[in-house]
């Protein structure tokens, strides 16, 4: 069953702007399986020292599954068997008046193959990396208490979430 996670300003305590207009984004992202390893692909950007679960927003015309096949694709070098759909997360970012929307899919690696990142990406030092579920929650949330940037912030709880929310799938 589809999760439905949504994050605010308050439930990081942080004060929100009150909000004229939003600026909405689309993304999808993937908690990928290696079921060989029992680990989870993430990326990992070195230059700013953080993890996120692969993904990112949609381009013009791009459906939500051909976004996040494209994405773990560019970013983690897999390629994939999307299992199922697993949660939106709508993120309301007041301070810089935009509400994304993440369309989260469990996908299963199938083969592990060069990966081919934007050239922001590049930029960044953007590398896979792949660890246990419970590293991989202890990891981000590490950052997560280190991080004051706003946009961060959301994505740490939005990765966090997702996770634990997944551990808790698992456990059923």
């Amino acid at each position: 069953m589809e999760k439905l996670i949504e994050i605010k300003d308050k439930d990081l305590k942080l004060t929100p702007k009150e909000v004229l207009y939003w600026r909405i984004r689309d993304a999808a992202r993937a908690i990928v399986v290696d079921k060989n390893t029992n680990q989870i692909g993430l990326l990992h950007v070195t230059k700013r020292n953080y993890h996120t679960l692969p993904g990112g927003g949609l381009n013009e015309g791009e459906s939500v599954l051909e976004g996040v096949q494209r994405e773990v694709l560019e970013e983690i070098g897999c390629k994939v068997k999307f299992i199922s759909k697993f949660a939106t997360v709508i993120e309301h970012r007041s301070q810089v008046e935009l509400r994304q929307r993440s369309h989260i899919f469990i996908a299963e690696l199938l083969e592990k193959v060069q990966a081919n990142p934007t050239e922001e990406e590049i930029q960044s030092g953007s590398i896979p990396k792949w660890l246990s579920l419970d590293d991989a929650i202890k990891t981000i949330k590490k950052e997560s208490k280190e991080s004051r940037d706003y946009e961060y912030k959301f994505m740490f709880a939005r990765d966090i979430m997702i996770l634990e929310e997944y551990k808790k799938l698992l456990k059923n």
